[in-house]
């Protein structure tokens, strides 16, 4: 029975204690990215903060921002499924950047290439993708930085067997 906190809210918990992704998902590019900058910036945490996005016009509103204000806040380029009407080719060529995409789709060759261009990679699970730690073991042996998942706990309790044995 809790109302979903403002940004600011989860800012002032997570200061000094979290990194955060905030994905963005407004189409109004240019007042949604200002809004955002002008919540952390007044919190002081831009080096605590990452912003994705389906909509990789944020990219170059980003590169502006860090060049302007001698930062680097780094961009998740969001992709859909393969298959899906939005679906893109996965672009490879930029960088300070991550490429956020959907775990089912993701593969060892495709970590390479991203690896490659010196780009992190982020696996997502949808909310019906069902998760497991043999699906968890795989996206971390193939190298896989982080893992976007529906159950924490689960996954918590799973990454750290995982690296004791590692």
């Amino acid at each position: 029975d809790q109302p979903i906190p403002t940004l600011e809210e989860v800012l002032l918990l997570c200061k000094d204690k979290l990194f955060i992704n905030i994905e963005i998902k407004d189409d109004r590019i240019e007042t949604a990215f200002n809004k955002v900058i002008e919540v952390v910036e007044k919190h002081e945490m831009l080096n605590q903060i990452a912003i994705s996005s389906f909509k990789h016009e944020y990219y170059d509103h980003i590169q502006r921002y860090n060049k302007s204000k001698g930062v680097q806040i780094e961009f998740g380029f969001l992709y859909e499924r393969v298959g899906q009407p939005k679906f893109r080719e996965y672009n490879y060529d930029v960088q300070d950047a991550t490429l956020n995409i959907p775990q089912i789709d993701i593969n060892a060759d495709i970590v390479k290439k991203i690896r490659e261009k010196h780009n992190g990679v982020f696996a997502w699970f949808t909310m019906t993708d069902e998760e497991n730690e043999d699906r968890y073991k795989y996206l971390l042996d193939i190298g896989v930085d982080v893992i976007c998942c529906n159950y924490p706990d689960k996954a918590k309790v799973f990454r750290d067997k995982y690296y004791m044995t590692k």
